[in-house]
């Protein structure tokens, strides 16, 4: 998870689910206040591969951010939404990826969780971006 959390452009990492106490904490922290933001502001939430792509993990992993910024920011939620909310999925793994890692995090894998996770995170009012197709001709191990 990577978070703008200041005007400033830093960003939050969380790569756990279960979030430990420090983790939500350390998330509350950078939101000082619970009114709306003077200047615009976009919350964008991007997924690598920490759970090996864990359906039900990474929907649990997003619920449990989403509450902890619901009691920090009301106004990312309901009818006043002013700011917009985006999920972004993992790239394609590219044609160097080891081949110790396809079975958990190849293209198959990756397509699967893409189609999966952006109806769900449709459903909890995140707009989705899903890299795998303009990343699947990428070279690196990565596909980047």
């Amino acid at each position: 998870m990577s978070i703008p959390l200041t005007d400033e452009g830093t960003v939050q990492t969380a790569l756990e689910y279960p979030l430990v106490p420090d983790q939500i904490g350390a998330l509350e922290a950078h939101f000082q206040s619970r009114d709306k933001p003077a200047k615009p502001r976009a919350f964008v939430l991007g997924h690598g591969l920490w759970n090996k792509l864990n359906t039900t993990a990474t929907l649990a992993w997003t619920k449990q951010v989403q509450d902890t910024l619901m009691d920090r920011m009301p106004y990312l939620y309901g009818e006043q939404e002013v700011v917009p909310k985006l999920f972004v999925t993992p790239n394609a793994a590219g044609e160097l990826k080891p081949d110790q890692f396809i079975g958990e995090q190849g293209n198959i894998v990756l397509s699967k969780f893409e189609h999966a996770i952006g109806p769900a995170v449709r459903n909890m009012g995140f707009d989705h971006l899903g890299t795998y197709n303009m990343t699947i001709q990428g070279t690196s191990p990565d596909g980047t």
